[in-house]
């Protein structure tokens, strides 16, 4: 669980991203999950946005994403949300 410091660092960080990845009407597949998994082990921190015809709600494909990636939320606003896991890989500079 991250500590307000953190979630503060990392929303800030984020700030300075552009949104990588989009979840459209198909919802969350397999697909999806990997790449941002895949995303997330090589950067830490995703930008995600998700369109408005996803069945599910904001908060709930939020918990969703951080159940299945086991990642932590950095925040939610309106249809982005931050997502920040610790990347495995020695050959990057962690955050």
């Amino acid at each position: 669980m991250l500590i307000s410091k953190e979630r503060a660092k990392y929303a800030g960080l984020a700030n300075k991203i552009d949104v990588d990845i989009l979840i459209g009407k198909e919802g969350l597949n397999d697909n999806v999950l990997k790449q941002i998994s895949q995303y997330l082990e090589a950067h830490e921190l995703a930008k995600i946005k998700m369109q408005k015809s996803v069945d599910y709600t904001n908060r709930q494909l939020c918990d969703l994403l951080v159940e299945k990636l086991q990642a932590e939320p950095v925040l939610l606003v309106g249809n982005k949300v931050i997502l920040y896991k610790k990347s495995s890989r020695t050959d990057i500079i962690h955050i």
